[in-house]
């Protein structure tokens, strides 16, 4: 076999193989040659790339930090160089490279140029990602489990004592009902009766209040976002709460002309009854309690006083936390559930507002929580990014860069984080990835989100067959694989109303 006929069996068998990328380099670093297993992995046949530099196959990031320069660098100056990274596809997607550059030079050691082998490891890299983000789940739920098991021991004490001590107060009375009713006197079966009437109150109360807990942290709450005057909610609830015995006891105060919040009406009256209910609880008989009503630049601002005996400063943080009650004795009037302030603050953060308190000992307390007028939701052109891939990001920024109406106002690599940003910047669409980091995945993570940001889309967004369980989710909207990302454009327009 001659030299010639050799080399043309080479070339062929190189031309031939499918598994590999094989292709040739000149010396600044443009395609010379092309593969049958160039073509099937990164897209593109040989007439339209030849010539072209290969750092056409490189992520945005790769690039300005001039990766493929550096490359040739160093196999120039060492023979060869070997790296793992993301790629990109003629089609836009991604796919996890194995690449090997190795410097060829002629006889007399001159430069001619470069042989370049890369390999499709996609599979085995998201093979790999899993099990990491499985550990670091399992991690995190270890870490999870002995935090709950902590509440659970807190919950569990506290709720015992709370459930043991009305019943026990609504079976003494009962059973003393029952075996001296015909001897007592009118007034003390009266008496009786009340306390059992407060008693089990009090246990309904308490009952109701852990199942809204649950239900919150859950991602079960739903709200009904609309137009809702805080101001006549405002007089609903004094109507409602006003004691009979003391008429005239809550005042209102509604500032003329205060513009309706985008809101969920039924979360509101809950979170007024709560804080004037608490005011009542805290007041003196004598004093009065004030609900006032007033527009504050954006957003509307509820208030609820009372002249109470104040709560210490060092109680402020703990006072929106579960089971938070204030130990001080002269304030510690009548005890509640202690998750009432905690229910409170987790409603009115779903809405995109915010709630204080300011308090002063011998003088009073004001609870305040705030409304937005228009919901951040309203502009529709936010959206939330939530994908722990920083390369995918960067595709994604690009794919919707096209539409200058979209405005891609925040990011996240986890849920949690997810979580946070939409209940701060209520995104009008979220792309969602289902594989994060962290104890949360987009599945699970969707009817969070749409808890704190109920008018948000959700799409989710994922390299992985995951349509079934999408429609099984109600919270989430769309589902889209990331290997058509051209798509993603005009499903987030879609989703907008751009169109």
């Amino acid at each position: 076999m001659t030299l010639t006929e050799s080399e043309e069996r080479f070339r062929l068998l190189v031309e031939s193989v499918r598994e590999y990328a094989i292709f040739m380099l000149d010396a600044e670093g443009n395609i010379a040659t092309w593969n049958a297993g160039a073509r099937r992995i990164k897209g593109y046949d040989a007439e339209e790339i030849i010539g072209k530099h290969f750092s056409i196959f490189y992520p945005e990031k790769d690039l300005r930090a001039g990766k493929p320069e550096y490359e040739l660098r160093v196999a120039t100056d060492t023979g060869s160089f070997e790296d793992e990274g993301w790629r990109i596809r003629k089609d836009g997607s991604r796919f996890w490279a194995n690449v090997v550059i190795t410097a060829l030079r002629d006889s007399r050691g001159f430069l001619r140029g470069f042989a370049k082998v890369t390999r499709d490891l996609t599979e085995r890299r998201e093979g790999e990602l899993r099990t990491a983000r499985a550990l670091e789940r399992e991690r995190r739920t270890t870490e999870r489990l002995r935090e709950l098991d902590r509440l659970k021991n807190d919950f569990v004490a506290i709720v015992a004592h709370d459930l043991r001590s009305p019943m026990t107060v609504v079976q003494g009375f009962a059973d003393m009902l029952v075996r001296d009713w015909s001897r007592l006197p009118d007034h003390q079966r009266q008496q009786f009766l009340e306390s059992i009437s407060r008693n089990v109150s009090n246990l309904s109360r308490l009952v109701e209040d852990v199942l809204q807990v649950a239900r919150i942290e859950s991602g079960e709450l739903r709200y009904l976002i609309a137009d809702v005057d805080l101001g006549s909610l405002a007089q609903r609830v004094v109507a409602d709460l006003t004691p009979p015995d003391t008429p005239g006891r809550i005042h209102v105060d509604v500032e003329r002309g205060v513009p309706s919040v985008r809101a969920d009406e039924r979360r509101n009256w809950e979170i007024m009854s709560n804080l004037v209910s608490n005011a009542l609880r805290f007041s003196p008989p004598n004093k009065h309690v004030v609900i006032a009503v007033r527009s504050e630049d954006d957003m509307v601002r509820v208030s609820v006083t009372d002249y109470g005996a104040g709560i210490p400063a060092d109680a402020f943080d703990q006072l929106f936390k579960k089971f938070s009650r204030i130990e001080d004795r002269a304030v510690k009037r009548e005890k509640g559930t202690g998750l009432g302030l905690f229910i409170c603050k987790q409603l009115v953060e779903a809405q995109g507002g915010s709630i204080r308190v300011d308090s002063t000992l011998g003088e009073g307390s004001i609870f305040s929580y705030t409304m937005p007028i228009r919901t951040p939701a309203e502009s529709l052109s936010v959206l939330l990014v939530v994908e722990d891939d920083e390369d995918m990001r960067e595709l994604i920024r690009h794919a919707l860069d096209a539409d200058p109406r979209i405005e891609i106002a925040g990011e996240a690599s986890t849920a949690r984080e997810a979580i946070d940003s939409a209940k701060e910047i209520r995104p009008g669409v979220v792309i969602l990835d289902h594989f994060l980091e962290g104890d949360l995945m987009g599945l699970d993570a969707a009817p969070l989100i749409k808890s704190v940001s109920p008018n948000s889309k959700i799409i989710l967004f994922t390299s992985h067959n995951l349509e079934m369980e999408a429609q099984r989710e109600p919270a989430i909207d769309e589902f889209l694989r990331k290997e058509y990302l051209p798509k993603l454009l005009p499903v987030v327009r879609r989703l907008l109303g751009l169109q």
